[in-house]
């Protein structure tokens, strides 16, 4: 490291090295905008020292050919915070972007680094005594005079922030550079009535992601004589979901994919007929990329009564929305489409809409490159983006 540069380190979830690697072999992306998030940090090591720390990674600590060094902690299942500091300590950076809200981190960059940014995806909706006390106390944080802006993807995670009491005007709404828009693909009409109905999810094989209900809510239809097939695409509990559809009598109508390339993803969208992003609450969604995906790709999109996806979503027509963790309900929604030719389409014609309605004017290459800067110009642009002026605008 050259100690006359600055130094930025991303403290994350996400293996930079194996993705810079499989990118490297001609792999594919795992999901949207990967390869542009990999390139723009590459992008940044030209001009100042770049460190990325992978959290739950196989240990390791590389240069990269593109002049990033990746470190990955070797954490399992118990997070070794002081060898983490140790590390940061080491390394000394100038500035320190946490992508995740880890509380003991924010505070280690309160006191040792130059400057901090916090870079959220998550919701945070606790319902425990003990998890408002942590939201409580890391909002109280994030208040702090040393925490210039606090981002989070999109305007209902952003929003959700203020809920646990940080203020609008540090908060700063983001999201990824589109990488699809509906008007690749035409709208659909509604498919033949004789032939089964494809579903199609993509994400976390979770319980809390939904796939359980959605599991169920095929199996409900299948007794109501209704002919539905679901693909799951993603990695996680799937031998736990494999047994649920085996207890539910219908394993041969569920087919696990596993991973899928992210380039297959609105392909494989395009060719089912529906797609379910079917989370329940108690997944700290911020807004998954599949609801983007799903609307660009407009086969109709079934989404659930998320508190992240309710105040962007629930009055656009371009999406059938249900009540989460209630597979009647997903059933009911689903029969709803195939029982109704006119809504089918009606919901494919307003997906375009719906993705203009979740759309966010600051992409996160201009935040950080402005953040980086911290000039009083760069600082203003991004103040001119909080969520307090757009709640003026409105």
């Amino acid at each position: 490291m050259n100690p006359s540069r600055n130094h930025i380190v991303f403290v994350q979830y996400g293996d930079y090295r194996e993705a810079f690697q499989r990118f490297a072999a001609g792999g594919p992306e795992n999901y949207a905008a990967q390869r542009y998030s990999i390139e723009f940090v590459g992008g940044l090591a030209r001009s100042m020292d770049v460190t990325v720390i992978a959290l739950p990674s196989k240990s390791h600590d590389d240069l990269l050919p593109n002049g990033v060094r990746s470190i990955g902690t070797g954490w399992t299942n118990n997070r070794k915070l002081w060898a983490l500091f140790k590390t940061l300590e080491d390394l000394k950076p100038s500035h320190l972007i946490v992508s995740t809200p880890l509380m003991p981190v924010l505070m280690w960059g309160l006191f040792r680094c130059k400057r901090v940014l916090p870079n959220f995806a998550d919701s945070f909706s606790s319902t425990s005594i003990r998890g408002r006390f942590f939201e409580g106390l890391l909002a109280r944080i994030l208040n702090l005079k040393k925490f210039e802006f606090i981002t989070n993807h999109n305007f209902p995670a952003s929003r959700n922030l203020v809920k646990i009491g940080v203020h609008s005007n540090k908060i700063l709404p983001w999201d990824w550079p589109a990488h699809a828009t509906p008007e690749m693909n035409m709208p659909k009409s509604a498919p033949d009535p004789s032939k089964e109905f494809t579903l199609f999810y993509v994400g976390s094989v979770l319980e809390s992601k939904g796939v359980g209900d959605l599991i169920e809510a095929a199996a409900i239809l299948r007794s109501r004589r209704v002919d539905v097939r679901v693909t799951i695409a993603g990695t996680g509990a799937i031998d736990e979901m494999r047994l649920r559809a085996a207890r539910w009598g219908i394993s041969e109508y569920v087919d696990f994919k596993g991973r899928v390339s992210n380039s297959d993803v609105l392909q494989y969208m395009r060719n089912h007929d529906a797609v379910v992003v079917p989370s329940r609450h108690t997944y700290p969604e911020g807004l998954p990329m599949a609801i983007y995906e799903g609307l660009c790709s407009r086969t109709p999109l079934l989404v659930s009564s998320h508190p992240m996806f309710v105040p962007v979503l629930g009055n656009q027509d371009g999406v059938l929305m249900f009540e989460e963790g209630n597979a009647s309900s997903l059933a009911d929604a689903i029969e709803t489409l195939i029982r109704n030719p006119t809504k089918y389409l009606e919901v494919s014609k307003s997906s375009a809409e719906a993705w203009s309605a979740i759309q966010v004017p600051l992409k996160t290459g201009e935040l950080i490159t402005r953040w980086i800067s911290g000039s009083p110009d760069d600082l203003l642009a991004l103040q001119a983006f909080s969520l307090d002026q757009f709640d003026r605008k409105a």
